[in-house]
């Protein structure tokens, strides 16, 4: 049923990005939940799929965490459900740990990891890392984001102001890569089952309420025949509210350098 899941286990972050996708820097205090609950919302996921294409460990940077070991080793238990990968997202700011790259071995081809390159000063564990995954036989690649950025680049999703009508929400939405090149990739943050990372942050910011776009994945007084309808909704729409505010990811979209680091005075007003 679902293609693709990115399910965030931190947004904490050791970079303080502009543009960051899912605006980390962003929230004065960065949720971190515990290792027991991201191993229940594990569970829950393939409750809800039993056969998923490829669930993607996303952050913040999920290197942060000391546990992430501990939270493959759990996702070993759903290595038959995964027809395609999971997928590990970094920085290549911090080194793997040793029980990482053990349990690591453990997924075969099952398993790959992305280590962005935003420069020496950004990511100066790159080439070590690469070389880690190399001896390790895990596969992974080493993304450029500095020299010959990938995509040409990251895009500014807009401020969200209500700028969209319902037209304008489909017209966008007919040309936005996540749904028609990435077969929407499902955010899973905080529990919470979201069909776009743009929409999981609109309605995180208050902007608007749209209860048929998302569901708590650990509301057990809703069905799980119920969720699953939701979910086969999405892919059948031709816009998401968050389109009206969202600039969405398109390939006309203004590309700009990325892991732009933000100041420490600019940060103190994007909290306020």
């Amino acid at each position: 049923m679902l293609y693709r899941v990115s399910l965030d286990v931190t947004h904490r972050c050791n970079l303080k990005c502009k543009l960051c996708a899912i605006h980390a820097p962003y929230f004065k205090d960065a949720w971190h939940p515990s290792l027991d609950f991201l191993k229940e919302s594990i569970d829950r996921i393939f409750e809800l799929t039993p056969t998923l294409n490829r669930l993607i460990l996303a952050g913040g940077e999920p290197l942060v965490r000391k546990d992430l070991w501990q939270i493959l080793e759990h996702c070993l238990n759903y290595t038959d459900n995964v027809e395609n990968r999971f997928e590990v997202i970094t920085n290549g700011s911090i080194l793997p740990p040793h029980e990482l790259l053990e349990v690591s071995k453990k997924f075969g081809n099952k398993i790959y990891y992305i280590v962005d390159y935003y420069g020496e000063e950004l990511s100066p564990k790159l080439r070590e890392f690469g070389e880690l995954l190399k001896q390790n036989e895990t596969p992974h690649e080493l993304r450029d984001y500095h020299d010959d950025p990938h995509c040409g680049g990251w895009v500014d999703f807009g401020d969200f102001s209500h700028k969209r009508d319902l037209n304008g929400a489909k017209e966008l939405y007919a040309k936005c890569s996540h749904p028609q090149k990435l077969n929407l990739c499902v955010k899973v943050f905080n529990g919470r089952v979201d069909p776009c990372s743009q929409s999981m942050h609109a309605m995180r910011l208050g902007l608007f309420d749209s209860p048929e776009e998302y569901f708590d994945l650990f509301d057990d007084s809703v069905s799980l025949e119920e969720k699953q309808h939701k979910i086969e909704s999405w892919y059948s729409v031709d816009n998401f509210t968050a389109c009206q505010y969202c600039d969405g990811m398109c390939d006309d979209s203004v590309r700009f350098l990325p892991a732009e680091q933000l100041t420490n005075e600019e940060l103190e007003q994007l909290r306020k």
